[in-house]
């Protein structure tokens, strides 16, 4: 919650205390699994899938009934019955059934005898559902797809966190870029100075700052075009930026990202080591299931 809370500020604010704020990886991809509508969308399905095992669970839960039905005309009850009874259903199809029953009045229906009757037992199927009944089947398959859920919720959020990285570094480069340009500008104009100063005081041919004054106009013009490509990939890695009330957020042009040197690295033995464990790898076994 701390480090949500610190995401948030720094998404409503950007610049702290006046000074640029460093965006880095892993707070992109904290934003992108918390607030992101579609990795959202991937936990609800989960919570669904939840559900419906906690709905498929239902099938186990003890059912009482009841039923009262009787007659009486002129003071004369011709049948008065009740009935309650208790229905356990248990794992393999077998329900456990205890029950009361009380039969009377004077005109009842020769298939039921009077008086109180109190039975326990149970029912197994011999032929039908024996294998696998309905209640059981929904279970399994509702455990199966809340499986399912998860690992491709997994799946979702690997997709989206990796277009948000690769989105990221394109924005790195740019801003790298354009950094650098910026440099190679400011010593050309250092330069340009320096050589026109030299033609004041004659140490230089006038010819020198036709050569210096190219270079800077092409610097310039190039500086241009790294700035509008810097707003563009700006612009675009902005689009996988959400805020946690839903709204999307355009990252600052005073937020710059973090410096190659801090960026997470693997070896090629880890990532052979996880590949196995890849949730599109995974998924299939439940999907067999």
């Amino acid at each position: 919650m701390i480090r949500q809370a610190f995401i948030m500020v720094f998404l409503l604010k950007g610049v702290v205390f006046g000074q640029p704020k460093i965006f880095a990886e892993d707070e992109l991809v904290a934003v992108i699994k918390n607030f992101h509508p579609v990795a959202r969308q991937a936990e609800l399905d989960v919570k669904i899938a939840g559900a419906d095992v906690i709905r498929s669970r239902a099938g186990f839960d003890p059912v009482l009934t009841g039923d009262n039905a009787g007659k009486e005309v002129g003071g004369l009850t011709y049948y008065n019955n009740r009935q309650v009874q208790l229905k356990l259903p248990v794992w393999y199809g077998i329900d456990l059934v205890a029950g009361h029953e009380k039969v009377t009045g004077e005109r009842n229906n020769p298939d039921q005898t009077p008086g109180v009757m109190e039975y326990l037992g149970f029912s197994v199927p011999l032929l039908q559902n024996l294998a696998m009944d309905k209640r059981r089947a929904d279970l399994k398959q509702a455990r199966i797809f809340r499986e399912l859920s998860e690992i491709e919720q997994k799946v979702v959020i690997n997709n989206l966190v990796r277009d948000a990285l690769d989105a990221y570094w394109s924005w790195w480069k740019a801003y790298e870029q354009a950094q650098l340009t910026k440099l190679a500008l400011k010593n050309a104009e250092q330069r340009f100075a320096m050589i026109r100063s030299g033609v004041v005081v004659g140490e230089r041919a006038a010819i020198d700052t036709v050569e210096a004054a190219t270079q800077l106009q092409t610097l310039s013009i190039r500086l241009l075009e790294v700035e509008s490509t810097l707003i563009q990939e700006r612009i675009n890695l902005s689009s996988f930026l959400w805020s946690a009330d839903g709204r999307q957020y355009e990252l600052p042009e005073t937020v710059t990202p973090q410096q190659w040197a801090s960026a997470n690295t693997f070896s090629m033995e880890a990532l052979l080591t996880t590949v196995n464990e890849h949730p599109e790898l995974v998924a299939y076994m439940p999907k067999l299931q």
